[in-house]
């Protein structure tokens, strides 16, 4: 017995020659919204093999493809029920203009691309709340979620609306400098941002809130390379940091320059946390500026003089590191502004 591959697409002639029906019931059926669901391809109409075959078994439809009638004002009304069953219309002075939107919408659906042209009505910022309040975020990471979900222009604009216009002038407005700000946003601070809003409009594709991320192919600044980015300082910079550092700081700078600790972890290292016997430097948390804990891991990193393993984070840092950090250097004339580095011999120094 001949099988039909189900996913091929017949002409209104094959169906109806399938059907032992003529093609002029066929375009009687589209007119009213009956029969089975068809496409338009260019000027030629098509029907996928799978839905006539359901048809002839006496499935009923699971879309109606829509039905174009005429009213008393002379207006042509178009209307169909979307794959929930709710009922969609929209009104047209021309018969043409009404056909192409049903043809248009059944293209979509058969391409399993429809959208529901309500669901896009939530602004963006009602659209951040019920998706971020799903997400498994840590403490620090919604925070840092949440501030770039402020940061957009459009967050009162409705999902269905948002044009990639409106994430690249945001992108633009980072840029720049603002009220709360004296320069533009850095590059790596914009990307963090644009990357967590992205996430959010990619979410509501997948939900098919809307049919495609408006923030798809936009460009962010280019980010320095690493190598050239990182200034690493040179053992007598690293000595001159130290006797430029007061005596309650020294022992910090050289934990962050000896040990090669970011400044939360090196902020975070306890007495107990120090074994002399071994000559171990456990990092067992690290702590933020803002928020009071947050539970990212990262991968244990070889020191030179230590074993540093970093399990979980914890309590709030200090604000006042970085400004002690900041004369130091500048006593020192370091114009790097970092606090880590890696050196193959421990300097000498005056003190501490």
């Amino acid at each position: 017995m001949h099988t039909v591959n189900p996913n091929r697409l017949w002409n209104i002639e094959e169906v109806a020659d399938y059907l032992g029906i003529s093609v002029d019931t066929m375009r009687h059926w589209r007119t009213i919204g009956e029969g089975p669901i068809c496409c338009r391809i260019g000027k030629h109409l098509r029907y996928r093999v799978a839905d006539v075959l359901a048809m002839s078994r006496g499935t009923p439809r699971q879309v109606t493809m829509g039905s174009i009638v005429k009213r008393s004002n002379g207006k042509w009304r178009a209307r169909y029920r979307d794959l929930a069953g709710r009922e969609h219309a929209r009104h047209f002075a021309r018969k043409v203009d009404a056909q192409r939107w049903l043809d248009e919408v059944s293209s979509l659906i058969l391409a399993g691309a429809y959208v529901d042209p309500d669901a896009g009505k939530i602004t963006f910022a009602e659209w951040w709340t019920a998706w971020s309040a799903r997400q498994t975020w840590t403490h620090s990471t919604r925070e840092t979620a949440d501030l770039s979900a402020r940061s957009v222009t459009f967050g009162d604009v409705p999902l269905r609306s948002l044009k990639r216009a409106h994430t690249e002038e945001w992108v633009k407005a980072m840029t720049l400098s603002a009220v709360s700000r004296k320069q533009g946003l850095a590059a790596s601070t914009i990307r963090t941002r644009f990357n967590y809003v992205h996430m959010a409009l990619r979410a509501a594709v997948r939900d098919r809130l809307i049919i495609e991320n408006p923030a798809e192919r936009v460009k962010t600044p280019k980010q320095r390379r690493r190598h050239v980015a990182m200034t690493i300082p040179s053992p007598d910079q690293v000595a001159k940091a130290l006797d430029a550092a007061p005596r309650e700081f020294r022992a910090f700078v050289a934990l962050c320059a000896f040990a090669g600790l970011r400044l939360g972890e090196a902020a975070a290292i306890r007495a107990t946390d120090i074994d002399a016997t071994s000559n171990i430097l456990a990092v067992r948390r690290q702590v933020q500026a803002r928020c009071a804990a947050s539970s990212r891991s990262s991968r244990p990193r070889q020191a030179r003089s230590a074993t540093c393993r970093s399990r979980r984070a914890s309590p709030t840092r200090s604000p006042t590191t970085p400004h002690r950090w900041a004369p130091t250097a500048r006593r020192a004339g370091s114009s790097s502004p970092g606090m880590r580095c890696s050196t193959a011999t421990a300097p000498a120094t005056n003190g501490g």
